[in-house]
């Protein structure tokens, strides 16, 4: 119990730390950027995601590509594009006999790929059209704000957001 309660104080400072920089990020555009092993960062943001997920059928798979260069980037957004995304991605797939998350980090020439996968029920090409529009949502629970914030942040950090074509259930790639 001891342990669940220090992960429990400790994830809670780390969240409100995330929302303190995310709203100055907004305001201010502020970024602290660093060089910085990148792989931590995206499992920061995936745990902080599923920690209310308590889903024992949710199959969970990460392939971080240790050899990655380190990025110039504020770990802490970086999280924060995670932690959207599988939000998302884990919503998606509510209610679904096969529920599967993949998290992979790759080198792609010079730069880093990282893709996130899920076997929910995919998107239509209407909404594919403005998924990263501001105040737009394919759900009745969402604000519209995650998809746009997550491509604000890696914009900030020369980077860019896109959905890859799928077959099945939907492959979000930064």
């Amino acid at each position: 119990v001891e342990d669940h309660i220090e992960k429990a104080v400790s994830e809670s400072v780390r969240a409100g730390e995330l929302v303190q920089r995310i709203r100055n990020f907004i305001s201010h555009g502020d970024l602290n950027l660093d060089l910085v092993d990148l792989n931590p960062a995206l499992l920061q943001g995936m745990e902080l995601a599923l920690i209310t997920d308590d889903d024992p059928d949710l199959s969970v798979s990460v392939e971080l590509d240790d050899t990655i260069p380190q990025v110039l980037a504020d770990p802490v957004q970086i999280s924060q594009v995670v932690l959207n995304l599988v939000r998302n991605v884990t919503t998606a797939m509510a209610g679904r006999a096969a529920r599967a998350l993949l998290l992979r980090s790759a080198r792609a020439g010079a730069t880093v790929l990282v893709v996130i996968r899920d076997t929910g029920p995919g998107l239509s090409h209407a909404v594919r059209n403005t998924l990263f529009e501001p105040l737009y949502t394919s759900t009745t629970d969402g604000m519209g704000i995650g998809l746009s914030l997550c491509r604000t942040i890696l914009e900030a950090h020369g980077g860019r957001i896109w959905l890859e074509p799928s077959d099945r259930g939907a492959t979000f790639a930064f």
